[in-house]
């Protein structure tokens, strides 16, 4: 996978994260903002209330606990608040190591093709070697015979100029 690849991957992430996060609603947040007093929540409203595009995107906050009657919907407790955060934690924990385990087999998958391919490289280039071993022997004994035969036609020539040389 290549760099690019990775960085729009992590930006479509975060692109998803905060579309997720504006779905929220801020009069869930109250309870955490409390203590800071009402021109802060105020201020936090506004903001948010400026910022946003429809009327799911007005506020931030905690979901409220799903109950087994539809009228009565409470706050979310600290309890079930903590086991969403579990969840939620797991089921982004499980994507994170799922993208990083298949980037590490692709990368491995790859790794494999290139180590059998030098493998493969490695084998013609023995079969070229010992190509060329036979064939420098066989130049080696051509060479030894052209050498011979050079001495032959030497040894030959020196008699021919001895019989020439010896008087008649």
């Amino acid at each position: 996978m290549s760099y690019n690849h990775n960085i729009t991957l992590a930006m479509f992430c975060i692109v998803i994260l905060i579309a997720c996060l504006s779905f929220l609603q801020l009069n869930y947040l109250t309870p955490a903002f409390s203590e800071m007093g009402n021109s802060a929540l105020d201020t936090i409203r506004a903001s948010v209330t400026a910022n946003s595009t429809s009327s799911n995107l007005n506020s931030w906050g905690c979901l409220k606990e799903l109950s087994p009657k539809d009228n009565e919907c409470y706050d979310m407790s600290n309890a079930a608040s903590a086991y969403l955060g579990i969840i939620a934690g797991a089921a982004v924990g499980g994507v994170i190591t799922w993208w990083i385990y298949n980037l590490q087999n692709k990368t491995s998958r790859k790794q494999d093709h290139i180590l059998n391919h030098i493998e493969e490289i490695e084998q013609k280039n023995r079969k070229i070697l010992i190509h060329l071993e036979a064939y420098a022997k066989h130049q080696d004994l051509v060479l030894n015979k052209i050498f011979l035969l050079n001495e032959n036609i030497q040894a030959l020539n020196q008699k021919m100029q001895n019989m020439a040389e010896e008087p008649k």
